[in-house]
C-alpha cells in the first residue's frame, strides 16, 4: 500500500517508489520529504497473457480512472450541500471512465495544490468543482497553476466579459481575477455572449471550462450548463455499460462479482442495491472493448440461477434496441418487458 510499503498500485500492478530507497532497501512512501517524488517512478512493465481476456493495467482496452476534486469550506462545514456529485460521476462514466476518488478539499491554495499534483499522476482526468468565483476564498486556478509549476495569465476575452458585465463603480479585484486561467490553459466551448449576460449572475452561470494538462476546472454555478462541452475531449473514451438486476444480497453476490474483477482487469463491475426491491441488486458491467464486455455479461448471467435473473438493461443502446433479455424471456415463452 501507499503508506506502509513502498510501492504503488494494486496488486496486479504494483510497483516501486525509487525515491524511497536508501541503501537498496525501500522506504514507505511517508518517509518522502519531497511529496512530488511520490510519482516518479509510476510506470509499471506491461504484462503478457495468452488469453485475450487477460490485460494489463496498461492496456488501452482498460477503462481509464478520473478523480473528483471538491473545493468549498462550505461543503466540509455543512453549510451547503454537494449537489453534483451524482451528476458528475454519471456523465464521467458516459465519457467511458471510472469514478475512483472523490475528495473534499478546502479553499487552501497550498492545499488544493498539493493534492491535484497527487490525482493528476495516477488518473487520466482531474475534475475540479468549485474555487472559481469571485470570493476571496476562490483559490481553484491559482492552485493549478500552482501544482502545475506555472504563473497565471489573463484571457483577454474573459477579461473583456467581465470589464462589459461589471460596472465600473462595482468593479473589484475579485472580479478581474476572474480572467485569469494558468499559462497555456485552454478555454472549452464558447465565451459567453455579453449580449446574453445582463447580470453578473448570467456570466456565473454560463462560465465556460478551463483545462490544463488532464486537470478540469469547472465552476459550480456554471456545471450543469457547461458539461456538455466536454465532449470532444473526452469523444475518444466511450465504454459500454450492462445494469444486470438480479435477486440477491450483496453478500451472496461478491464472490461472483470478486471473480470478474480477479479474472478480467479490463472490465469494472459493482454492485447496488436496488432503488425498487429490497430483496434486488443492481450490477453494472463496464468495459471499453464490445465484444470482451459482452462475454464477461454473458459469464455472469452463466454463473446466476436463471430464475434470479430479473432483467438486463444495456445503457449503451438506444431504448428500441433494448432487447437482449425480452428476446430471451420471449424464447422462454415468458411475457417480461424490459
Amino acid at each position: 500500500g501507499l503508506y506502509d510499503s513502498s510501492s504503488v498500485g494494486g496488486d496486479y500492478n504494483s510497483f516501486r517508489i525509487d525515491a524511497t530507497a536508501v541503501q537498496g532497501e525501500y522506504y514507505p512512501a511517508w518517509y518522502l520529504t519531497d511529496e512530488s517524488k511520490e510519482s516518479a517512478s509510476r510506470i509499471a512493465e506491461k504484462a503478457t497473457s495468452s488469453d485475450n481476456m487477460f490485460i494489463s493495467s496498461h492496456d488501452p482496452a482498460l477503462i481509464e480512472s478520473a478523480a473528483v476534486l471538491m473545493i468549498g469550506d462550505g461543503i466540509l462545514s455543512g453549510a451547503e450541500s454537494n449537489t453534483h456529485l451524482q451528476f458528475l460521476c454519471n456523465e464521467i462514466r458516459r465519457f467511458g471512465l471510472e469514478a475512483k476518488q472523490v475528495m473534499t478539499v478546502e479553499n487552501d491554495i497550498d492545499v488544493i495544490a498539493f493534492m491535484i499534483r497527487r490525482m493528476s499522476a495516477i488518473h487520466k482526468y482531474v475534475y475540479i468543482i468549485g474555487g472559481v468565483g469571485t470570493g476571496h476564498g476562490d483559490h481553484a486556478i491559482a492552485a493549478v497553476a500552482k501544482a502545475c509549476g506555472v504563473a497565471t495569465q489573463k484571457e483577454q476575452q474573459l477579461l473583456s466579459l467581465v470589464l462589459a458585465t461589471v460596472p465600473p463603480c462595482d468593479l473589484t479585484e475579485f472580479h478581474l481575477r476572474m480572467a485569469d486561467i494558468p499559462f497555456g490553459a485552454d478555454v472549452l466551448g464558447s465565451i459567453p455572449d455579453k449580449a446574453n449576460c445582463n447580470t453578473w449572475d448570467d456570466v456565473l452561470h454560463d462560465w465556460p471550462v478551463v483545462v490544463k494538462n488532464n486537470c478540469i476546472l469547472l465552476s459550480k454555478a456554471s456545471l450543469l450548463a457547461r458539461f456538455h462541452s466536454l465532449e470532444p475531449l473526452h469523444k475518444a473514451s466511450s465504454s459500454f455499460l450492462s445494469r444486470v438486476t438480479v435477486l440477491g444480497d450483496q453478500g451472496t453476490l461478491a464472490p461472483k462479482i470478486a471473480l470478474i474483477d480477479t479474472l478480467f482487469t479490463a472490465i469494472s463491475a459493482h454492485m447496488f442495491p436496488s432503488d425498487l426491491e429490497e430483496d434486488e441488486t443492481v450490477v453494472w458491467i463496464q468495459g471499453k472493448n464490445f465484444d470482451q464486455q459482452q462475454a464477461v455479461v454473458d459469464q455472469f448471467l452463466d454463473l446466476m440461477e436463471e430464475d434470479d435473473i430479473v432483467d438486463v438493461y444495456e445503457e449503451h443502446l438506444e431504448e428500441p434496441e433494448n432487447t437482449r433479455k425480452a428476446v430471451k424471456d420471449k424464447e422462454m415463452g415468458q411475457d417480461v418487458v424490459v
